[in-house]
């Protein structure tokens, strides 16, 4: 099931879309498939509703957490606010997400590799 599919069927995502400036929702939708492969989760888990809780982050909250990252630097005129509607989060929590990647990536982890690897890849279909 693509992003699309996911977001028409549970989070009525073409219209939240459609009224942000944030670009096609393929793109935001490339984001979110490209994240979930990544971290081999669903696209439903990257955009479900769930928090995640425990000293080590879930896969499905890394997914998630990269997503909103690229979002927030590949979809034109992104904010952390718009950003956070189409995930449906509050604006904080794209914030600490983008804080925890661009950490990630300034300390070469895992987690920054892998964000990187697809920041090159989404760059490269754009």
């Amino acid at each position: 099931m693509s992003a699309i599919e996911f977001a028409e069927e549970h989070f009525e995502f073409p219209e939240r879309a459609k009224s942000l400036p944030l670009g096609s929702p393929a793109t935001f939708a490339l984001i979110v498939e490209r994240a979930a492969a990544a971290f081999r989760v669903s696209v439903a888990d990257v955009l479900a509703p769930n928090a995640s809780r425990g000293a080590r982050i879930a896969p499905f909250a890394a997914a998630r957490h990269v997503a909103m990252w690229l979002a927030y630097r590949k979809l034109p005129n992104a904010s952390y606010p718009s950003v956070g509607r189409l995930f449906a989060r509050d604006y904080s929590t794209v914030i600490s997400a983008a804080k925890r990647v661009d950490r990630a990536v300034f300390d070469g982890s895992d987690l920054g590799r892998i964000a990187m690897a697809l920041d090159a890849e989404i760059r490269g279909s754009e």
